[in-house]
């Protein structure tokens, strides 16, 4: 047993130990706190309430504050866009970038190739503000914006005719896109009750200057970027207005187009739908010419149109939904049937 002498028990000095020292016996001793405890309980809780109570105040005057400087300040403007920026974004969005009703490329797809102009390319620039400033103003039957895209569009008509007499540059494909693009200008125009007085004659004008400028350009157009380049892509755009135009005003389709369509059979895909529906319409317009002239009865002139017509579902019947050229093709044939 251990002798618990000090400052080492004899048996450690025995063994040759360092003796490790004695348990505190006062250190087993059990003793009641429970009234320390509560005390130090209640003391916590009387300082969590003070602080509770202060963080409150704090938070509801930090509110007011707040609200009363909400309600006074002033809410900052919104951003100001030009109004040319937001009519060319709304032109393109709807005539070049993406698709019709029925997936098929948009007439103006093709302006891909030049979009965006480079910043030097003041003709370029100023016939798009035009013809959106047009486009915008037709649509939102704005008196003051069709000022302004007059301004531009007068700008415009002075860099083309600087370009047509260049005998190079009239040859380009811009500038047949810039007179395309002047022709939809007198388009927009012509619509809308706050755009009445739009250029009908115009109109006309700038396809006939466009289709001198095809048949000037020649062959070669649509051999360097093949049946689907910008060449054939704008000839389509170009057949497809002159048509639409000749079916709105009773008029002879031109001997210059018709020329020309028969020239370039070999360089443009005729099985495809565009062709064939200029193909079918010229036809329709051909009976009824002659039926004005009195080479063709009335009633012979509508049997031709009915088989027309079934010639024109076949064309786009193979289709999931027609294109909104074949719609508006098919309603003016309509309209065309019940004038006969």
């Amino acid at each position: 047993m251990c002798d618990k002498r000090q400052p080492s028990c004899g048996q450690c000095k025995r063994a040759q130990l360092t003796c490790p020292g004695y348990i505190n016996p006062t250190a087993l001793l059990i003793r009641d706190q429970t009234i320390s405890t509560i005390t130090k309980a209640k003391t916590k809780n009387q300082s969590q309430s003070i602080r509770t109570t202060v963080d409150t105040s704090v938070t509801q005057r930090t509110s007011a504050v707040s609200q009363h400087l909400i309600t006074t300040s002033q809410i900052p403007p919104q951003i100001d866009i030009p109004i040319q920026v937001r009519a060319k974004d709304l032109f393109i969005s709807h005539h070049v970038f993406g698709l019709g009703p029925s997936g098929i490329p948009l007439t103006l797809s093709y302006m891909k190739a030049w979009y965006p102009p480079p910043p030097d390319d003041l003709h370029f620039t100023s016939t798009l503000r035009a013809v959106s400033l047009a486009y915008l103003a037709n649509v939102s039957s704005s008196a003051s914006v069709l000022v302004e895209a007059r301004r531009h569009y007068d700008i415009s008509l002075t860099m083309t005719k600087e370009a047509l007499s260049d005998p190079e540059k009239a040859l380009e494909d811009r500038t047949l896109f810039n007179v395309l693009m002047l022709h939809l200008f007198e388009s927009f125009t012509r619509k809308g009750d706050a755009c009445v007085g739009g250029g009908e004659e115009g109109e006309g004008r700038h396809l006939l200057g466009a289709l001198a400028l095809v048949k000037a350009r020649g062959s070669e157009q649509f051999k360097s970027d093949g049946r689907d380049g910008v060449g054939v892509s704008m000839f389509h755009h170009l057949n497809e207005k002159i048509l639409m135009r000749c079916l709105d005003d009773g008029l002879a389709v031109p001997r210059e187009l018709l020329s020309l369509r028969y020239e370039m059979k070999q360089f443009i895909d005729i099985e495809s739908r565009e062709w064939k529906l200029g193909e079918l319409l010229i036809k329709g317009l051909g009976i009824v010419k002659e039926m004005n002239r009195g080479g063709l009865g009335r009633c012979e002139a509508v049997e031709r149109l009915k088989e027309l017509d079934r010639d024109m579902f076949d064309v786009v019947k193979g289709t999931s939904s027609d294109s909104g050229y074949d719609l508006m093709l098919i309603r003016k044939l309509k309209v065309l049937f019940k004038q006969i």
